[in-house]
């Protein structure tokens, strides 16, 4: 969802409209560049996602282990 509303990504509902959207994406360069741009950025801003996450699990794990050790 956050790549959606970032613009660097697309929905699609099936194989038949990928392929569409694939196509016009490879026949207007602009967008397809822009997209590019934005799906780099979505990348980057996301780095350390994992790490952040695990952080903020592990203290709530251990306290449900002590809880229920």
């Amino acid at each position: 969802e956050a790549a959606l509303a970032e613009g660097a990504g697309l929905r699609v509902r099936d194989v038949p409209q990928a392929l569409e959207m694939a196509l016009a994406l490879l026949a207007d360069a602009a967008k397809c560049d822009e997209m590019g741009r934005r799906a780099a950025h979505f990348a980057k801003m996301s780095r350390g996602a994992l790490e952040r996450l695990v952080a903020w699990l592990e203290p709530r794990v251990a306290s449900r282990a002590r809880v229920r050790g």
